[in-house]
């Protein structure tokens, strides 16, 4: 079968409101799946990778107590790099994070004064006997003193304009007046790297 006649065929197909709607209803299903297959490899890549953690002698492991560092009212700022103009961008942000009673869970609220349409409710968990939080496997965690936390995570997800697969790192650090949230990208197309974005607050009363 050459070029030219399936070139008729689909100009034929085209031509039909029905068969314009059916192909594009097949292509949004493929896409859909395709979509549903991409986030469950995901998912089970995080699972892989926290399981060696669990297995290894060594591993790291994350008990809830150990965020109780992060309890209060921040203020700060975020700078993050756009994509797009592949410039960083700061702006002013207040955050406070809560536990759910003695569960688990801890609410982060973030609020943007100058873009509130940004504003967010964030509820991360330790889970998986403590090697995750949430789909972010623990990597390393010191707790220096009492009131500080230093904790650095990692998983497999997408990212960029583009969603593409990528390595994301987060390294929280908390002393008792501060706290900075740092999240890296690795992609698995590129060498290195890059600072995606970063909050660093200040403790308030």
């Amino acid at each position: 079968m050459n070029n030219k006649y399936v070139q008729h065929i689909l100009l034929h197909m085209l031509s039909s409101n029905e068969s314009r709607e059916y192909l594009c209803s097949q292509i949004n299903h493929r896409l859909q799946k395709m979509k549903t297959e991409l986030k469950n490899f995901l998912l089970l890549s995080n699972f892989l990778i926290c399981t060696q953690v669990l297995l290894a002698q060594d591993s790291v492991t994350l008990q809830a107590k150990d965020l109780t560092p992060l309890i209060g009212n921040w203020k700060g700022n975020l700078t993050y790099l756009d994509y797009s103009s592949e410039k960083e961008n700061t702006i002013p942000v207040q955050l406070v994070v809560y536990r759910l009673g003695e569960s688990d869970d801890f609410v982060f609220s973030f609020s943007y004064p100058e873009e509130p349409k940004a504003n967010s409710i964030d509820t991360v968990s330790v889970h998986y006997y403590g090697t995750m939080l949430d789909e972010e496997v623990v990597q390393i965690k010191t707790r220096p003193c009492p009131a500080c936390l230093h904790l650095i995570t990692e998983q497999f997800a997408l990212d960029g304009n583009d969603q593409k697969p990528a390595f994301l790192r987060k390294r929280y650090q908390v002393d008792p007046s501060k706290l900075e949230i740092r999240k890296e990208v690795k992609f698995l197309d590129e060498e290195g790297w890059i600072k995606r974005n970063e909050y660093r607050f200040e403790r308030q009363p």
